[in-house]
């Protein structure tokens, strides 16, 4: 479990500051809730309590680095359980590009593959006072995620190219 082993800081060379901090809240966060009956131990990835991690299946390897591009299922809900979004193919992005929600980057980023965990996500680190498609303004979200892969992929680039097909008859 995260904060039950102490290891050395892997080099932060080419990994974003908010990744680094991440990793060293791992290791040095607090942990939140530590319950007697099935031991339901709850990690504050931010260190305000507005991103929060559960591990529900530990995974193995090391975490994602900044750049690196992650492959995830999950399934979002609002607190009152309703769903307002799923994935059970596997969704990819690459960490660092800011093409997901904050708090869900930060979180992700701290997965090791294999790793099953729920994210709690305050709004400020999600939409925050905008209304989102069926997710209503200032909603703290929940995130049933399942890391997959860590890949290091070169930046490619993509150009799409439409090509118009026309059959002229005379």
């Amino acid at each position: 479990f995260f904060l039950m082993i102490r290891r050395p800081p892997r080099s932060t060379q080419s990994r974003s500051s908010a990744a680094s901090d991440v990793y060293k809240r791992q290791v040095h966060g607090e942990l939140m809730e530590n319950t007697e009956e099935g031991q339901k131990n709850i990690i504050d990835i931010t260190g305000d309590g507005k991103v929060t991690k559960e591990v529900i299946q530990e995974g193995t390897g090391e975490q994602p680095q900044n750049e690196q591009v992650v492959e995830v299922t999950y399934k979002g809900t609002l607190l009152d359980g309703t769903e307002f979004d799923r994935n059970l193919d596997t969704f990819d992005f690459r960490l660092g590009e800011n093409k997901v929600i904050k708090g869900w980057e930060l979180g992700v980023a701290s997965m090791k593959q294999g790793e099953k965990s729920i994210f709690t996500i305050a709004p400020e680190y999600a939409y925050g006072d905008k209304e989102q498609q069926n997710i209503p303004p200032n909603s703290t979200l929940k995130f049933e995620t399942v890391s997959y892969t860590h890949l290091t992929l070169p930046t490619i680039y993509s150009v799409q190219i439409s090509v118009v097909a026309v059959s002229l008859k005379k």
